[in-house]
């Protein structure tokens, strides 16, 4: 028998080949292998078996996932390129189990990207003073923490499967474009932190979002972006969540504009 993580009725010790399988959007078919042998009961979990070869190391249930390596080109300048959520909302991953030469089990699972009931929708810089896409969860459902998603240095929105994934789990989620889009400037230079607060506030006033929950979640350039929201607005932002952290964050491209302000006796400011 077989589940999509164990596999029993196996001999003791007896040997296993676990292979994933899933093609891209690009047609490029990816595969996760793991040999592994059965307990002293013929089973395998593969939340806690070590394989003794295959596309990844140590016991790890979701390895065969992301261990996946392409057929062509070069694994470590390629990834699995999906669609984009309105084209295909899931795609399909094939699991065979061989053992002796001979397949013994088969299943395929479903993973899906955007569940019914998830609304997109457009917003513009002349229209809503910002440019980006507002991804909100079915109506229905408990209110979860509001995310603000920004890209790295390539400019442009953030990633829309993370923001349809996200939305899919019941967050209301801004993919906000910060430069490099129409409306925008042409380049990462002088991008000034109000406006990233004003999407901030955009999707945390949604009806689906827990107001006191934001977050912030940035890539690359976008690490930088997510922790000066976090140090600058500690009341709008709760949390931030960086990935791939530039190495050079001394060499901040955005800015916090300066006001003047009233002072004792009428002298002008600056904070």
């Amino acid at each position: 028998m077989t589940t999509l993580k164990t596999l029993s009725g196996l001999a003791a010790g007896e040997e296993i080949t676990v292979t994933a399988r899933a093609t891209d959007a690009d047609s490029v078919t990816w595969t996760g292998r793991a040999v592994l042998n059965a307990d002293d009961k013929g089973v395998v979990d593969l939340d806690h078996a070590e394989p003794k070869t295959g596309t990844y190391r140590g016991a790890d249930g979701m390895g065969l996932f992301w261990s996946m390596t392409p057929a062509k080109g070069d694994s470590g300048k390629s990834w699995f390129r999906t669609n984009d959520p309105q084209e295909a909302t899931s795609y399909q991953v094939r699991f065979t189990v061989q053992a002796g030469g001979h397949t013994i089990a088969e299943r395929q699972l479903t993973r899906t990207w955007a569940i019914s009931g998830v609304h997109r929708k457009e917003l513009t810089v002349a229209h809503d003073k910002l440019r980006g896409e507002l991804f909100l969860p079915p109506s229905h459902g408990p209110r979860r923490a509001p995310v603000l998603l920004l890209g790295g240095s390539e400019g442009g929105l953030g990633s829309p499967l993370t923001a349809t994934l996200l939305a899919s789990r019941g967050h209301p989620v801004l993919a906000l474009c910060y430069f490099g889009c129409q409306g925008r400037p042409k380049n990462l230079a002088a991008i000034s932190l109000e406006y990233l607060a004003t999407a901030a506030r955009l999707v945390r006033d949604q009806p689906q979002a827990d107001a006191q929950r934001l977050v912030v979640i940035g890539g690359s350039r976008g690490s930088e972006a997510a922790q000066l929201m976090a140090q600058y607005y500690p009341d709008l932002v709760r949390d931030a969540v960086v990935y791939m952290p530039s190495a050079a964050s001394g060499n901040v491209r955005l800015v916090v504009t300066c006001r003047p302000v009233a002072a004792p006796g009428g002298t002008g400011r600056s904070e």
